[in-house]
């Protein structure tokens, strides 16, 4: 982030003011505190007491602040955000191995609700069945940070592990195309996958036709590239990082249509190119000017500073496929349980009406499965380390 003159100054004075009201100078600045402290360099101010409940601080630099006497609720997440820095760990903000490589965010330990309430499934019209595969409601605890990629894998960054392991895929996919009708069809095509999914796309889109197997492929290339503990996320870790704090049904809120500022959905891009009518239970009701796959990064993030969570693409998990939440690990772990030839998939795609773009939605496809709408996201293990203290 790049900082007005106005707001340069105002942290300046924040910095060298050590007993003055953080909160009074933010108010005398007129400074916003949804927007203005996304991404700041806050690095050794003291917060005195003030409440931080109200504070944005997604991708903000806390190294050395001093939060010992604030309040709010996320004080502790940002105590620790900070003590990770002043250990010289990497702290809040972006991460990337080597040029290349997928950027990371690190993601805070929480707490969050996983699932989604009845009301939500009501006032979405989502069937029964699709209902209960969210269900019941169940209290996570994200007891470690973790990093998880800013953005889903790029189709340059696949091409990369590609050429370096000279790993083969199929050119078999799913697809949803027109036939030689011209009418369109959800069908298995021998001429599609990743180099050639039947749209155009750059090096910056998401990577789609990867099977669960090629995601692990990556990761594991990644771990072997890099020494770092690279993965496909949880389910619980994806939710948690999609939802960022919010309670909605999306992280922009319950509507559906602000979608087009922060997701690519199926929306009237998409219904022209289809020459179909628009339905408000197919199509977002926006226009994009997309209508298959977006450059990742190409709409509003969320406020861990997330792109694409939602819409664009399917995105792959570790966990094995179950009917409904019950028996989820509530630690946040993947569950390795159930019918593990079936995964978890998250997120909906530019190619999903509503009721599948949601934070809390699942769903799942066969792991050996390819096509036009499901690609990943990578998750790395934070290293944790532990100061023991001698004393006499």
């Amino acid at each position: 982030m790049t900082l007005t003159p106005e707001q340069s100054h105002i942290l300046a004075q924040l910095k060298a003011a050590r007993d003055a009201s953080f909160g009074e100078l933010v108010r005398i600045a007129g400074l916003d505190k949804r927007s203005d402290f996304v991404g700041a360099n806050l690095r050794g101010v003291d917060f005195g007491t003030t409440d931080l409940a109200d504070y944005n601080f997604a991708r903000a630099d806390l190294s050395h602040a001093d939060m010992t006497r604030a309040s709010g609720k996320d004080r502790l997440m940002l105590i620790d955000a900070t003590t990770t820095g002043a250990l010289g760990l990497p702290g809040p903000g972006e991460l990337r191995d080597r040029p290349g490589l997928p950027a990371m965010v690190r993601i805070p330990a929480g707490t969050f609700t996983m699932g989604v309430p009845a009301e939500e499934n009501q006032r979405e019209g989502v069937p029964e069945s699709w209902a209960a595969r969210s269900a019941p409601l169940q209290t996570v605890a994200i007891a470690r940070p973790f990093w998880l990629g800013r953005y889903p894998v790029t189709r340059g960054q696949f091409a990369a592990f590609v050429a370096a392991k000279d790993y083969s895929t199929p050119d078999e996919a799913y697809t949803y195309e027109p036939d030689d009708k011209g009418e369109w069809d959800y069908m298995l095509r021998k001429d599609r996958g990743w180099r050639n999914p039947g749209f155009e796309q750059t090096d910056d889109h998401p990577v789609v036709c990867v099977s669960h197997a090629d995601a692990e492929a990556y990761v594991a290339w990644l771990r072997e590239l890099t020494g770092k503990a690279y993965r496909l996320p949880s389910e619980a870790e994806w939710e948690y990082a999609c939802r960022a704090g919010t309670t909605t049904a999306r992280f922009w809120g319950d509507g559906r249509e602000e979608a087009v500022r922060y997701a690519k959905v199926a929306d009237r891009s998409l219904m022209a190119r289809m020459k179909a009518e628009f339905d408000p239970e197919r199509y977002f009701d926006g226009d994009s000017g997309i209508p298959f796959t977006a450059p990742v990064g190409s709409f509003r993030p969320n406020p861990f500073g997330l792109y694409d969570m939602l819409g664009n693409v399917w995105e792959w998990t570790a966990d094995c496929w179950n009917d409904n939440l019950k028996d989820i690990p509530l630690d946040g772990t993947a569950r390795t349980t159930g019918d593990c030839k079936l995964r978890v998939v998250r997120g909906g795609s530019w190619n999903n009406s509503p009721r599948s773009v949601r934070a809390g939605y699942r769903d799942w496809l066969n792991t050996g499965y390819r096509g036009t709408s499901t690609g990943f996201r990578v998750a790395r293990t934070l290293l944790v380390l532990s100061l023991i203290i001698f004393t006499s």
